[in-house]
């Protein structure tokens, strides 16, 4: 039988057309087999592990769904290739070929698959679950650099597998890579230095930290730069490098905080009025909700006071500004009931006549 001049025993790259045309129907079955095999897991097996206890069996499914069908297909085109085709022919070598480059592509997508389901399953509502913030954004870094290495090693077995020298590529690589690496000496500081915040978790988002002569509320942290809300209610970027380098104090983490303030009386008062002073500074501290304890004491006869001073320890160290302005009013309230005088800085003069 002929068509267009060609016919079944026609030869072209070392086989008959019609040992195409067995390979092709081979290709065919099996892709009619991959897709029952599919519509079987979907309707059949998925209902069976959903009934289950575990997530285990669920994941399982989610990892080879797909690639088992790809490989069903690889497989049709393999056998198909061994059983109809001519050995060492430029067809069989070909073919051969695109077969171990399917194999390796469906390999990556299957360990691709196996980082996806792990890191939704398993990782993700763990990192939900901690309090810290910094975790919730390296995991989508952590994650998106394993695939681009899994990638990368993808394109050198591929590579490899055209023939090319992987070695030499990788040693030009690693050339280009120094170069780059000189020329980039910030990034790439500034990279490490978001690697030591994300493991080491000096602070999270919304703490409240100082930093050299800098602070600041924690606003976001990425690869490069920290961003901070300053007191003044601006925004400071810092690079990454900058803080893993300088000794960094959490205000926000400590569990509890101490507050100093000194209150000048004025030379004139009393021995009596002054402990009532003491007593009634004492007692605005200690009736404070915020304040879990305090020390106050007759500290020193100052240049132009007689100075209390007064320590107290906050609960919640978030709240030291509202504390603070509410204790001072109050004792300046109560002195003021007491007819107790603060003083301010005075001079007297004497005249010799």
């Amino acid at each position: 039988m002929e068509f267009m001049g060609l016919s079944f025993t026609s030869e072209l790259f070392g086989n008959t057309l019609m040992q195409y045309g067995m390979l092709l129907g081979t290709v065919l079955l099996f892709v009619l087999l991959s897709k029952g095999i599919y519509y079987f897991i979907k309707t059949y097996v998925r209902r069976l592990t959903e009934k289950t206890k575990t997530d285990l069996d669920d994941m399982l499914i989610d990892i080879i769904e797909h690639p088992i069908t790809m490989l069903v297909m690889i497989g049709g085109l393999y056998f198909g290739t061994v059983l109809y085709l001519t050995p060492a022919t430029p067809a069989y070598d070909f073919i051969n070929s695109i077969f171990k480059i399917l194999v390796i592509i469906n390999v990556a997508w299957f360990i691709l698959r196996v980082i996806d389901t792990l890191v939704v399953h398993y990782f993700k509502p763990y990192v939900e679950k901690s309090e810290s913030k910094l975790d919730d954004q390296l995991l989508p870094i952590l994650r998106r650099g394993i695939k681009v290495v899994i990638v990368i090693l993808t394109l050198v077995f591929l590579l490899s597998n055209f023939g090319y020298d992987v070695t030499a590529l990788v040693a030009g690589l690693g050339v280009g890579g120094l170069a780059v690496a000189l020329a980039a000496q910030d990034t790439i500081s500034n990279f490490i230095g978001s690697l030591v915040i994300f493991t080491g978790k000096p602070f999270k988002i919304g703490d409240f930290v100082k930093f050299g002569s800098f602070a600041g509320t924690v606003q976001e942290v990425g690869m490069r730069t920290t961003r901070f809300e300053t007191p003044s209610g601006t925004m400071l970027v810092v690079p990454n490098n900058k803080i893993s380098n300088e000794i960094v104090e959490n205000v926000t983490a400590a569990k509890s905080r101490r507050v100093d303030i000194v209150i000048g009386i004025t030379y004139g008062t009393s021995y009596a009025k002054l402990k009532r002073a003491i007593g009634l500074v004492e007692g605005v501290l200690k009736m404070h909700p915020n304040v879990e304890r305090c020390d106050v004491r007759f500290s020193e006869f100052g240049a132009y006071a007689l100075n209390i001073s007064a320590w107290y320890w906050l609960r919640d160290p978030s709240k030291l500004r509202e504390t603070a302005h509410e204790v001072n009013l109050e004792i300046k309230r109560v002195l003021d009931k007491e007819k107790v005088e603060m003083a301010f800085p005075t001079q007297t003069v004497y005249v010799k006549r």
